[in-house]
């Protein structure tokens, strides 16, 4: 399922790639890992979650670069009144961390947000996903608890 146009006629058999136009086009599942185990009523759980990135240097319809991000998560710990998801992603190079915004977990442990962007996503390495407190205090990741390599 592609969610990208891929700029060609799908009749005509060709050698060229589906980024022809020059610019570059990202589609990747990412597995989120997490450091932390979840004990509940004497059993342990996993924290899981996964992730969709898609992100397209030159978009053809708005001529400008566009990204969207699709993440869920299971058995993470629910939010509260004092705390949330944020999601972020990191450019290991420089060090910059973007905040793609927060999301709440229900009391089954699992939440799901997507984000939409005119941002190329294509220098950034890494997806984190903190504990973030509420009202937020500081513009920075918090306590990690899931992990996922964008490259």
């Amino acid at each position: 399922n592609s969610f990208i146009s891929q700029g060609r006629n799908p009749n005509r058999v060709s050698h060229f790639s589906s980024g022809w136009k020059g610019s570059e086009n990202i589609d990747k599942v990412i597995n989120l890992r997490s450091p932390l185990e979840l004990s509940k009523d004497g059993k342990t759980y996993e924290i899981r979650g996964v992730a969709r990135l898609i992100s397209q240097e030159y978009e053809q319809n708005a001529r400008l670069p566009f990204s969207q991000i699709y993440i869920n998560v299971e058995n993470a710990p629910s939010s509260n009144k004092t705390e949330m998801m944020g999601a972020w992603l990191v450019d290991d190079d420089t060090g910059y961390v973007l905040n793609l915004g927060n999301f709440f977990i229900n009391f089954r442990g699992t939440g799901s947000m997507e984000h939409r962007i005119y941002q190329f996503f294509g220098p950034y390495d890494t997806l984190m996903l903190t504990r973030e407190p509420l009202p937020a205090a500081d513009p920075f990741p918090h306590e990690l608890v899931l992990i996922g390599d964008l490259k």
